[in-house]
């Protein structure tokens, strides 16, 4: 068995332990009875998207939504769409678009051979499996070469198509930090951070290195400004990419049950260590992809990997196009996307991002998908929609555009 399967099968396995392991020991652990009692209760409600509206209008501080007609987008539904909130993987969207800049521009060549020990070098685990995913597919479609090389644009598909964290932090060391940190004001995204490593953050959380109280170290991060947990961040991830030692370590740390925080601590940690942005930015920036008013080149290069979902046979029978980026996190939901259904006359663009969502009901919504449903629901029903808009109207920092 070649020596990056073995290695992948051996991470894989704290994946699993990480995330789906946790979800049965952890994801039921709210921090008092009264909010687990209250979040299973909701859990049992969350079926239809009217329910989950319900959810939104009972926690209008928990959601961000905006949701528009790309030819009408001042008819639109804005529920804190200025509020920056973390993002998870929907961040990754900024990574592509840089991407595409730089190869539009000719700085980069998307059919540069990359070694994939050097995008593995950001892997060590709890990432869901997502490397073992993007690994599986490169073999079974053959864009791996006899030497382990494969194509740049691939290790972007690997971050889109399968949200993995690995090839994401090779991105964002490939394409520079000077560059990337000009994306969300290139963009006209105000309110909206840059990208920094997923891997470097969740480093941040817990690693082998880290002795004491996990409590004493989120006060200690809570009280950083943005960019010193940015620079937090990348040195992590510099660490983990430079020093084989540390990486090795924290694979066998992790394999042996390191990995000791709670999903409350988890989701505080999160809360604070993301990068943030905001409904608004990210349904703005999937129109401009929808639309091409950005670049042609750069829009010719974003679509193909946004447009993932319409390789399924199901989505080309429902709809006319459908392009996507969610994240997940303990506690998060996010998700911006564009997307025609069959038989409608104009597209829709929706950022929905759901926030400090207690264990049971983050864990339905990962399975059920409940809040796509409810986006697709805002394109296909103007009843709905209109309903949604003004059950959102009255509530607090909600906007009328």
């Amino acid at each position: 068995m070649p020596t990056m399967l073995i290695r992948l099968m051996a991470i894989f396995a704290i994946s699993i332990s990480a995330t789906d392991g946790a979800s049965a020991a952890e994801l039921r652990a709210p921090e008092s009875a009264v909010a687990g009692m209250q979040a299973q209760n909701w859990e049992s409600r969350l079926v239809t998207p009217e329910d989950l509206l319900d959810y939104i209008v009972a926690h209008p501080d928990k959601a961000s939504l905006t949701v528009y007609s790309v030819d009408h987008p001042q008819s639109g539904i804005f529920h804190r769409a200025d509020a920056p909130q973390p993002l998870a993987s929907t961040v990754k969207i900024l990574v592509l678009y840089e991407y595409a800049h730089q190869v539009a521009e000719g700085r980069l060549r998307a059919d540069e051979r990359v070694a994939l020990d050097e995008v593995f070098a950001y892997l060590v685990g709890r990432d869901g499996g997502a490397a073992m995913k993007a690994y599986e597919d490169w073999k079974k479609r053959g864009v791996l070469d006899t030497s382990n090389r494969l194509p740049l644009s691939e290790v972007v598909h690997a971050m889109i198509r399968w949200s993995d964290n690995a090839s994401t932090d090779y991105l964002i060391e490939r394409l520079g930090r000077e560059h990337l940190e000009k994306v969300p004001s290139r963009l006209g995204m105000n309110h909206d951070e840059p990208p920094f490593p997923i891997t470097g953050s969740t480093l941040m959380s817990y690693n082998h290195t880290m002795k004491g109280n996990p409590q004493e170290r989120l006060n200690h991060y809570e009280a950083f400004s943005r960019k010193d947990l940015a620079n937090e961040a990348h040195r992590w991830a510099l660490r983990l990419r430079q020093e084989s030692g540390f990486r090795d370590n924290e694979i066998r740390w992790l394999k042996g049950g390191g990995w000791a925080l709670s999903y409350d601590q988890q989701q505080r940690f999160f809360r604070v260590a993301n990068p943030r942005g905001t409904t608004r930015g990210y349904a703005n920036l999937m129109a401009k992809v929808y639309q091409a008013r950005l670049p042609k080149a750069v829009v010719n290069l974003m679509k193909p990997y946004l447009e993932w979902p319409m390789e399924f046979e199901g989505n080309q029978k429902a709809f006319d196009t459908y392009g996507t980026k969610g994240g997940s996190l303990p506690g998060m939901l996010t998700g911006a996307s564009y997307f025609m259904l069959k038989g409608r006359p104009v597209a829709f663009v929706s950022a929905l991002f759901l926030q400090d969502l207690p264990a049971p009901i983050y864990e339905s919504l990962s399975k059920s998908f409940l809040q796509q449903h409810f986006e697709i629901k805002l394109h296909a029903d103007s009843a709905f929609f209109e309903r949604v808009r003004q059950a959102l109207a009255g509530l607090p920092s909600s906007s009328k555009e």
